[in-house]
């Protein structure tokens, strides 16, 4: 599994969802509805700034592992100070749906609506972002509120990354290249799609 390194300050990241819901249509003239299923996937597309080649080199090799393997990215979070979440983990086995009991949160630790977080369950990571705000409690616990609804059930004591959340997928498309321009500056764009 590859992991992208770093990218430079000032790269363009453009986050999506696509649901995996449909849409039920009244064939009487009825109001639609949406049927929510598990499935819905994230997307990271990615416009880097120029770079120099040597700090383009090793995202450009981590990007063509990406075509043959899973590749691990940072996903950023603008407008957050993200503080020191401690070491949140999945708080008892047997958990479904759109929120988590987690434990392990420094006492009092804020977690806030729209932030992102990723779980690391039975070797694999899926991404989240929170859909309501939350608070530690003076044990390290709280129930977190998300979006999408879970894919698996998480083990007890699966690994929660707030501090620096992730998502693991396959580089878009079956090629991948990159451009040289002036004073040997390389532009470089992508899309990683979440594998599960």
């Amino acid at each position: 599994m590859a992991v992208l390194p770093s990218l430079p300050l000032g790269s363009q990241t453009n986050i999506r969802l696509k649901s995996n819901a449909n849409i039920l249509e009244s064939s009487f003239g009825g109001p639609s509805q949406r049927n929510a299923k598990m499935g819905d996937r994230w997307t990271l597309e990615v416009v880097c700034r120029p770079m120099r080649a040597a700090q383009a080199n090793p995202v450009i090799t981590a990007l063509l592992q990406g075509l043959s393997e899973k590749l691990i990215a940072r996903v950023p979070q603008p407008g957050f100070e993200i503080g020191s979440p401690g070491n949140p983990v999945v708080s008892g086995a047997g958990q479904a749906g759109s929120s988590l009991t987690i434990s392990g949160f420094t006492p009092g630790y804020q977690i806030r609506n729209g932030q992102f977080f990723s779980i690391v369950a039975g070797g694999v990571r899926y991404l989240h972002r929170v859909r309501a705000d939350a608070t530690a409690n003076g044990s390290g616990a709280a129930v977190v509120q998300f979006l999408p609804m879970l894919k698996v059930s998480p083990p007890a004591g699966s690994v929660c990354e707030f501090a620096e959340p992730k998502i693991e997928g396959l580089v878009d498309g079956a090629e991948q290249g990159w451009t040289v321009g002036l004073v040997a500056n390389v532009g470089l764009t992508f899309k990683i799609n979440e594998a599960q």
